[in-house]
């Protein structure tokens, strides 16, 4: 057998001392590290307290009875903004990714034409949002609410202008993006050009079409669409974080003591979470994103890879270990009597719980796919 040492190594298929992940184990990946990441952030939003001083707390808000505003701007256009962003999130990013994977042209047109169209579709809402705030900026302001002080409010006029502009951009960029994606996955530009076209050994001199052949148009088209989903994906998150700060000016219960001093209240009224699920989900967290760091290092080992795949297993557990902590405080919370003169909010908590049994589904799914199904799949193959 002649080696060729100009050439890098390549494992053979049953060459059982390497490890040949699929092509959906990079997205899948990214996918997990995403998701824990929010899961942390979360965490460390809702705990009221940094990681070396933790304080217990009861998963509610406490709210004015009645309370039909936030900022001084209607609910629903608090809810119109967030679905504009979360949109332009979630198909920019998975758009970008299914460019990065090497995955068929026929799968890579099935997701992007679907991806493509909800991206122009959210030209709707998100224009209807900009009609919703413009004008309206000076309504949005805070308003404090503590016992022991007069009320005082504060515009948020700069949040709510930033708001609106944003509005206009994620609206423009995502019919751009979408537009583009879906014109160029039809003509075959929006594509890896070293997975489209193999070693390269194609006799150009029968191909004129852009998207049969890496050629300069076809790399101009690809460039314009990834920018564009890119910038999409840019406008959308500041959109994303300029509606959460807006939403954090609701008038809330501020704790503040007889000096007019911001507290925390006390273990029976202070926002937060219990110290055991805050501190089971900091585990969690950040051994998922440490695991998934690690497996991102192009190694090709089977032991490795096999140990990875039994900590995720363990990871999962914990995540649901997580779940079951928190969907239990919430119920208990749910049963506390809440105080006089308030109203108990509890659905800012919901987002920890669905996002962290999310995470551990994507966790379980990674390993039987990666491990079981794909694997079975190459063993048909080969023989």
């Amino acid at each position: 057998m002649e080696i060729d040492l100009d050439k890098p190594y390549a494992p053979e298929p049953l060459d059982f001392r390497f490890f040949r992940y699929s092509k959906l184990a990079l997205p899948l990946l990214v996918l997990i590290l995403l998701t824990f990441t929010t899961v942390l952030c979360l965490t460390m939003w809702q705990a009221r307290s940094n990681i070396q001083f933790l304080r217990a707390g009861i998963p509610r808000e406490l709210e004015p009875p009645g309370n039909d505003k936030e900022a001084g701007m209607s609910k629903h256009r608090r809810n119109l903004r967030l679905t504009c962003s979360i949109i332009g999130i979630f198909c920019s990013s998975a758009a970008i990714l299914v460019f990065l994977s090497d995955i068929s042209p026929i799968l890579r047109a099935q997701l992007n034409y679907p991806l493509g169209f909800i991206l122009i579709a959210n030209l709707v809402v998100a224009w209807v949002t900009f009609g919703l705030d413009m004008n309206s900026e000076r309504d949005a302001r805070w308003c404090s609410n503590s016992p022991n002080e007069t009320v005082r409010c504060e515009s948020r006029e700069d949040m709510a202008t930033v708001c609106t502009v944003f509005d206009a951009l994620v609206a423009v960029m995502t019919m751009v993006s979408g537009a583009l994606l879906v014109a160029y996955t039809f003509t075959g530009d929006f594509a890896r050009e070293k997975i489209e076209y193999g070693d390269g050994r194609i006799d150009t001199q029968y191909y004129t079409q852009p998207g049969l052949i890496p050629n300069g148009v076809s790399t101009v088209r690809k460039k314009i669409t990834l920018l564009a989903l890119i910038f999409t994906l840019i406008v959308s998150i500041i959109l994303l974080v300029f509606a959460i700060l807006l939403h954090e000016s609701r008038n809330r219960y501020v704790f503040k003591d007889k000096y007019n001093r911001t507290t925390s209240g006390s273990d029976d009224t202070r926002p937060g979470w219990p110290l055991q699920s805050t501190k089971m989900r900091y585990a969690t967290c950040s051994g998922v994103i440490l695991a998934v760091l690690f497996n991102l290092i192009p190694l090709t080992s089977r032991t490795i890879a096999y140990i990875l795949g039994f900590l995720y297993i363990l990871l999962s557990v914990m995540a649901f270990v997580c779940f079951g902590l928190d969907l239990d405080a919430i119920e208990k919370a749910k049963q506390t009597t809440c105080p006089s003169g308030f109203e108990c909010v509890y659905h800012p908590y919901n987002a920890t719980i669905a996002i962290e049994f999310i995470g551990g589904i994507l966790l379980i799914a990674y390993v039987i796919w990666e491990f079981f199904v794909s694997k079975t799949a190459k063993s048909e193959e080969a023989h």
